[in-house]
């Protein structure tokens, strides 16, 4: 009977030593768990921090895409502009030649005229 009461009271302390041994491994795996919390929300907030960066970026390229449009479109308006004041200028240029023509051949049919006069 001492020896069962022996082999009980060691049984006893190896289940306190197992149950001792399974709180200390349940706290490690807790321990662990909340590491494994505290990453994975660490690992979202750079996913979210990068999708942050990646839509700026997006953004800024949109702008910036925008920005070339409407300076071409300004570059164009201009250009157009330009080549309206050129034409403009020429067809100017092109009818006051056309009047000093006139003008010209006026003068010499009565330079003509008057020597003609003149000869009789």
């Amino acid at each position: 009977r001492k020896v069962n009461v022996a082999v009980v009271h060691d049984l006893r302390a190896e289940v306190r030593l197992g149950a001792s041994t399974l709180k200390d491994k349940d706290f490690v795996l807790a321990e662990h768990s909340s590491e494994v919390l505290v990453l994975r929300a660490q690992l979202e907030a750079a996913q979210a921090g990068r999708q942050e960066e990646r839509t700026r970026a997006l953004a800024a390229e949109a702008s910036l895409s925008l920005h070339r449009s409407k300076e071409e479109e300004r570059l164009k308006a201009e250009g157009a502009r330009e080549e309206h004041e050129k034409k403009k200028a020429e067809d100017w240029t092109r009818a006051e030649l056309t009047q000093v023509a006139h003008e010209l051949e006026s003068a010499q049919r009565l330079v003509v005229g008057a020597a003609k006069s003149a000869e009789q």
